[in-house]
């Protein structure tokens, strides 16, 4: 409630509690058979300057997901 007097005692618990619901959401994730996606681009990488075109990891992320939904059974494309 009063972030301006933080003690020790409650940043080790704020932390504490940050690894369960890692723990938490991770477990679930497993236990469900979730499949994760993810891009990684450097700060550094060009920006596209046209204001409706993709960054190149969005490019990649959603080419990647493409290939993934494609690859299922049945048609899901409806997702």
């Amino acid at each position: 409630m009063d972030g301006t007097a933080v003690t020790r005692e409650r940043l080790t618990a704020l932390g504490q509690a940050k690894n369960r619901i890692c723990e938490f959401c991770l477990n679930l994730a497993l236990n469900h058979a979730a499949q994760v996606f993810a891009t990684i681009v450097p700060q550094t990488a060009p920006r596209p300057t046209d204001a409706d075109a993709l960054r190149k990891d969005y490019a990649f992320f959603f080419e990647r997901f493409y290939y993934f939904l494609n690859s299922l059974e049945g048609d899901p494309m409806d997702i």
